[in-house]
């Protein structure tokens, strides 16, 4: 297993080579909501209101924050994330399915 400090070097010749304005985002996609990681802030539990996913994007990076999405409730465009469903290869014909679970 690689050593912490490797990492560290290696996060610093990034930062040093492409000068990136925030910092990189880790992604992880939750199968439950029972997954999310203590801490996390979810937007309409913590927030009062709902938001794009590119919203929680930027405000995990801009202000390092936590963010816990799930399609409903916490998003307004279920459409951007059915891209990030499991992938299978009947996975077009379930966006009728999708949009009707997650809208209603």
């Amino acid at each position: 297993m690689a050593k912490f400090s490797a990492f560290r070097e290696y996060g610093e010749e990034l930062e040093r080579r492409i000068r990136l304005q925030t910092f990189p985002l880790a992604i992880k996609l939750l199968e439950r909501e029972t997954d999310i990681p203590e801490g996390a802030e979810r937007p309409l539990r913590d927030f009062g209101y709902r938001m794009t996913l590119c919203q929680g994007y930027a405000l995990s990076r801009k202000e390092s924050k936590l963010i816990a999405m799930f399609v409903m409730p916490d998003q307004v465009q279920p459409l951007a994330a059915f891209p990030l469903q499991p992938l299978h290869p009947q996975a077009l014909w379930r966006l009728p399915l999708f949009l009707k679970e997650t809208c209603g």
